[in-house]
């Protein structure tokens, strides 16, 4: 969904008259939340735990 989300508002930018501030503000809560839970998905045990078949 954040990938998604990142798509969605880089389109907004490129095609339509969208004000500066508007654009940054709708990639930047997409992108900090992936810089944070990317390496956690990635490293932590109990999301191991979680998604893998035993």
């Amino acid at each position: 969904w954040l990938l998604i989300t990142v798509l969605l508002a880089i389109k907004a930018f490129a095609f339509a008259p969208v004000p500066d501030e508007l654009a940054v503000r709708s990639l930047l809560w997409p992108l900090v939340m992936a810089a944070l839970l990317v390496p956690y998905f990635k490293r932590s045990k109990r999301v191991k735990g979680t998604f893998t078949e035993k």
